[in-house]
């Protein structure tokens, strides 16, 4: 079984879901209690692993350490759309204020999230959602084809300017 720690968040294989981890442990030596569902949402819960903002949403069931946090979601609530809520809320702004920056049930519990009834409808938000971001992906890629070309460009202009060639 997977025992996840925070900086495992960052393995490219968790990018698009938490499939694998670097530390395995026995089912057989874990409390029960301390297994995070699949479509659980996680996030780092303490030190400056906060600040890199990620937040995974699980594919198989997990054991984590004590530096991640999950908000598992309810009957009613597709676990995509709970991750999606999440994705849009910046870390940063729930934690304690402490040197030490924490996040605690105390800033997760009276976060309101408002979602359709309707798990048909949920399905709906969390395909635009997706499609949106597929989208921002691909122009993202694009300006950043642009960019270089740009900077190739300036290079080539400069070079030319500096042997006499305009």
């Amino acid at each position: 079984m997977n025992r996840l720690c925070a900086a495992d968040m960052n393995i490219s294989e968790n990018l698009s879901g938490v499939t694998c981890s670097s530390r395995y442990v026995n089912r057989g030596d874990v409390n029960p209690s301390n297994l995070l569902p699949v479509g659980t949402t996680i996030f780092p819960k303490r030190g400056g692993a906060i600040l890199t903002n990620k937040k995974r949403l699980t594919t198989r069931v997990i054991c984590a350490d004590l530096n991640i946090m999950g908000v598992t979601p309810r009957r009613d609530l597709l676990p995509e759309f709970l991750f999606n809520f999440f994705l849009g809320l910046d870390l940063r702004e729930i934690n304690n204020g402490s040197s030490i920056p924490q996040i605690n049930n105390y800033g997760i519990e009276p976060l309101l999230i408002a979602f359709p009834e309707s798990i048909t409808e949920q399905k709906v938000v969390v395909e635009k959602l997706k499609s949106l971001s597929q989208e921002t992906q691909r122009l993202e890629s694009i300006y950043q084809c642009k960019l270089a070309a740009l900077d190739e460009l300036e290079k080539s202009l400069l070079h030319q300017a500096f042997a006499g060639q305009l």
